[in-house]
């Protein structure tokens, strides 16, 4: 049992104030190429193939993209004004220690870490050993250097979005007649 004194919010800051805490570093670039990198990962190349295979029909998938997105944008929208009202460093941390105490922002930091972020790191990069490779290698890079792993997940995030539009825009069917959209039942 986690037993948490009242003013648990008040020892945090201080600890942050004396030890020189958390700084702000990432900038609003690297912190929005983060976070679609995050979506393009997630959303589009990892779970897009079990969807489809459970749904059936690609128009669904697009009704799912669609809903998923207005929660995100919920979601923006509520860490924007938690953000404004909290404006230290720690995101999720701050918001939960505010909230509800330390002890439930230390633990929401911990399953983060474990179950959020390592877990499904950890479990593609066990197919490959090339994969661990990169894997540490990008860790050591950003526990080295914030502002240069900052400037490498730009990078890789620019290349992913833009990376497959080549080949999108390539396999798109050549211009015939006045429209290269065929009618959606044969008796229209």
């Amino acid at each position: 049992m986690v037993v948490l004194c009242d003013n648990s919010a008040e020892i945090a800051m201080d600890f942050e104030k004396q030890s020189g805490g958390l700084q702000r570093q990432v900038g609003l670039y690297s912190a929005m190429a983060l976070v679609v990198a995050n979506m393009v990962g997630t959303g589009i190349f990892t779970t897009s193939g079990f969807i489809i295979a459970e749904l059936q029909e690609p128009m669904l998938l697009l009704f799912c993209w669609l809903a998923g997105g207005l929660f995100a944008l919920c979601g923006a929208l509520c860490y924007g004004e938690l953000g404004a009202r909290f404006p230290r460093a720690g995101g999720q941390y701050v918001f939960l220690r505010e909230s509800f105490g330390a002890g439930i922002g230390f633990l929401s930091g911990w399953v983060s870490l474990v179950v959020g972020f390592s877990a499904p790191i950890a479990a593609v990069a066990a197919e490959s050993l090339i994969a661990v490779g990169v894997v540490l290698a990008l860790s050591v890079l950003h526990f080295k250097s914030l502002t240069i792993g900052s400037r490498v997940q730009n990078a890789l995030t620019l290349f992913k979005v833009l990376g497959p539009l080549p080949g999108s825009i390539r396999r798109l069917p050549p211009r015939r007649g006045p429209s290269r959209f065929k009618p959606a039942s044969p008796f229209s």
